[in-house]
């Protein structure tokens, strides 16, 4: 739990207010302040900073909780969770313009709220951490000199740094959503069209140089283009970049068919540049290539790629050296480049062969351009695939709140009817759905929804179940011995719910006050399969059990899951019972 955290109650009802305090201090957090009007909720919020606000929606005064939301969060940055009694959708949709983390209806439970808050809290942080990370590589993208650009299947722009709009001439809502097609003339986008249908294809990284024109000039890029794919290995996007190398290609000119080089011009250019002889001895160098390197021209010219690299990268250089010699021409590849302090930088090598005045070979000149930055440009500029896991979020996010919804709707309907049987069933079903719920609460701060550490959610399943289905007076132990497992959302979702049914039914069904009771559940793999395991040490099941023939809802659950996901239950009826679920890893590809 956050110890601690220091929460602004906005509540009317001065009973209901007071409750809500004691039960929060009870927890171990801190109530700075209880209001009752919207004024002022804001009016405290900005005075106290509290670290969340749980806000009644019907205040006191003209504003509604709604309204005073929206006026603290144009202010600070604030996790809110709305506590009402309202449950229809204008109420609704008007709170969910202000991007609450919860909307609590009452009456809830208690667990519901504690679950909320600490869900808001770690959220929040959660958030506030990934917009400093952005900012951070973000900043990286628009600071450099290089063009960094994202490119959708269709060809569309996705993202375009400042870099770019320089070249292009025009402001970034003229870019970002249009074809390639628009924005360059139809020679370049022929070119640049079939580049990027063959990585889109092929999903292969490729290093180019081109002639690009642009609206005042025509410029020599060198351009590396890198695919980027989704966990099946699909290419969602590409993401390039660009570095002006015309000064470097005009040398070339200048340099290629002379039998003697003067290359004191290349100390003009600002990234490092090399010239090596046809027996792959180093002749010249730039100040930029020695401040890679962090050697001097004395340690390098006379030398070989052994003399200034470890073997490893040496033996790159060394082959593609030779590939370059046996096919004269023109060659674009990645590699790394170690400093002598140990440090390792990405480069992208641009490399010619140069000729005599005979058309003899007589060497290779080199440009290196440093990508180490913008490699290290996380995946929160490659929109699209934040876009499909904020999808899989808001879908289960969604989920979530119309299972509360139909779980308030089933207890409206139990309060309704007057047969005890009926009215108890609606209740029981009530409190299957709010845990569901709950279960769909905690999957949704999950980032990555391809990545659910199994382990630990299952053991705030089951204390969440034990919560919500342990019978008063009772005393049971319960322990969770589960391995660190990775597996997706898709997996672990019925799994999660497999847990739900057989761990309700063994504290609902299992125990008396006479016995202490025990609990085990475990989770492990194996090569083929993931393994759970739930043991009680109740009074077992009836001795002509059929599990396939059970009349038990939470039984039935649990076979219809299993159905679909080709998974297989066990049990042993020995001192309790002991249920033994294993489910195929393959359903997690």
């Amino acid at each position: 739990m956050s110890k601690n955290l220091k929460i602004l109650v906005v509540e009317d009802e001065a009973l209901t207010a007071l409750e809500l305090q004691k039960k929060l201090v009870s927890w171990g957090y801190e109530v700075i302040d209880v209001v009752s009007s919207g004024e002022k909720a804001i009016e405290k919020s900005l005075e106290l900073q509290p670290d969340l606000v749980l806000m009644d929606i019907l205040l006191k005064g003209d504003m509604t909780g709604i309204d005073a939301a929206r006026e603290i969060k144009s202010k600070m940055e604030i996790p809110i969770i709305y506590l009402t009694a309202y449950s229809d959708d204008e109420t609704f949709e008007g709170a969910k313009i202000t991007q609450p983390y919860a909307y609590l209806i009452k009456p809830f439970q208690d667990n519901e709220l504690r679950f909320a808050i600490e869900m808001a809290f770690y959220g929040h942080e959660r958030q506030l951490e990934l917009k400093k990370s952005e900012s951070h590589y973000r900043f990286l993208a628009e600071s450099t000199p290089d063009m960094i650009f994202i490119i959708n299947p269709d060809l569309s722009v996705n993202y375009v740094n400042e870099s770019s709009l320089k070249y292009l001439k025009k402001p970034k809502d003229e870019i970002i959503g249009r074809s390639l097609k628009e924005i360059f003339p139809a020679s370049v986008f022929k070119s640049q069209k079939k580049t990027l249908n063959d990585i889109f294809r092929n999903g292969k990284s490729l290093c180019s140089e081109d002639l690009i024109i642009f609206p005042d000039d025509e410029l020599w890029l060198n351009t590396c283009f890198k695919p980027l794919k989704d966990d099946n290995g699909s290419v969602y996007a590409i993401m390039g970049i660009s570095r002006n190398v015309s000064k470097f290609k005009k040398i070339q000119e200048e340099l290629q068919g002379k039998d003697d080089f003067n290359f004191d011009i290349i100390e003009s250019i600002s990234q490092p540049v090399f010239y090596k002889d046809k027996l792959g001895l180093y002749r010249a160098c730039n100040r930029a290539f020695e401040e890679l390197l962090g050697l001097s021209k004395e340690d390098i010219i006379g030398k070989t790629v052994y003399d200034i690299a470890p073997r490893r990268m040496a033996d790159k250089y060394l082959e593609m050296d030779q590939k370059l010699f046996e096919t004269p021409g023109a060659q674009y590849y990645e590699s790394e480049v170690q400093h002598v302090d140990g440090s390792v930088r990405d480069i992208i090598f641009n490399k010619i062969t140069l000729n005599d005045s005979e058309g003899n070979l007589k060497g290779i000149l080199g440009l290196m351009v440093d990508i180490t930055s913008q490699k290290r440009i996380p995946n929160g500029l490659q929109k699209s695939k934040n876009q499909q896991d904020a999808v899989i979020r808001e879908m289960h996010t969604c989920i979530q709140k119309n299972l509360k919804l139909v779980s308030n709707l089933m207890g409206l309907q139990a309060d309704s009817i007057n047969d005890n049987n009926i009215s108890m069933m609606f209740r029981e079903n009530q409190k299957r759905v709010q845990v569901m719920a709950l279960m769909y609460e905690k999957l949704s701060f999950y980032d990555d929804p391809t990545h659910i550490e199994f382990g630990n959610y299952l053991k705030s399943l089951v204390s969440l179940f034990i919560n919500f289905y342990k019978p008063k007076g009772y005393y049971i132990d319960h322990q969770v011995n589960a391995e660190k497992i990775n597996m997706s959302m898709d997996c672990a979702i019925p799994l999660a719910f497999i847990a739900h049914e057989l761990v309700s039914n063994s504290l609902k069904h299992a125990f008396n006050q006479d016995k202490k009771g025990e609990l085990i559940v475990t989770l492990e793999k194996d090569s083929s399969y993931w393994i759970m395991g739930v043991k009680d040490n109740g009074v077992g099941l009836p001795d002509n059990f059929n599990f396939l023939k059970s009349e038990n809802l939470g039984f039935k659950i649990v076979k219809i899951i299993l159905d679909e996901v080709n998974g297989e239950l066990d049990f042993k009826n020995e001192n309790g019972v002991q249920f033994i679920i294993r489910i195929p890893k393959i359903i997690d590809n």
